[in-house]
């Protein structure tokens, strides 16, 4: 093998990723080597739809270009103190955590901060007591798949990368969320 062979031949020979794969990744994500990094995940259960629920959901900023890059107070972007949601929830599942703090450094030069992107992807394990085998655990997975305007769950059973590109316009940061920086709510 020649110096100047195709680095994703090589890429696809160690890892089984091809090109539909490489080219449906968002270029402003860091692909460096991945790391499963575990996180405290809260999650509140909704058996059944019904009941009041209180508005606990920052809202998004206009996006009209007033701002011209300026800071928004995020306090105009919280709801009123104990409204209740319009709806109710509907059954499901409803995770929040933090981000890894590695996702929550930025990188300074001068007068400018960056940070990395946040990743589109995200492996979420549940680990509980096997019901049919004392002393042994069962595991599921699922596979969240954000950057999309409605973003996606799939079983990790059933997952299998479709090359969809991401709907962002830009790379979502710590920096430009419109939550709190060190969390994330789905």
């Amino acid at each position: 093998m020649s110096g100047g062979s195709d680095p994703l031949i090589a890429l696809n020979l160690a890892t089984g990723i091809g090109r539909r794969t490489v080219s449906s990744w968002n270029p402003f994500v860091l692909r460096d080597p991945r790391v499963l990094v575990p996180i405290q995940v809260d999650v509140l259960i909704v058996r059944k739809a019904g009941g009041a629920w209180a508005d606990c959901g920052m809202r998004a900023p206009k996006d009209d270009g007033t701002t011209n890059g300026s800071t928004i107070d995020a306090g105009t972007l919280l709801p009123p103190p104990f409204k209740e949601l319009d709806a109710t929830r509907p059954a499901g599942a409803y995770l929040h955590w933090a981000l890894p703090d590695a996702m929550n450094a930025g990188q300074q030069d001068g007068s400018t901060t960056s940070f990395p992107a946040i990743p589109d992807r995200w492996l979420v394990m549940r680990v509980y007591p096997s019901p049919a085998t004392k002393d042994r655990r069962t595991i599921r997975g699922w596979v969240l798949k954000s950057g999309l305007k409605v973003p996606t769950v799939t079983d990790l059973i059933n997952w299998v990368e479709d090359g969809q590109k991401s709907d962002a316009k830009k790379p979502l940061t710590p920096a430009t969320s419109h939550g709190r920086p060190t969390t994330t709510t789905w």
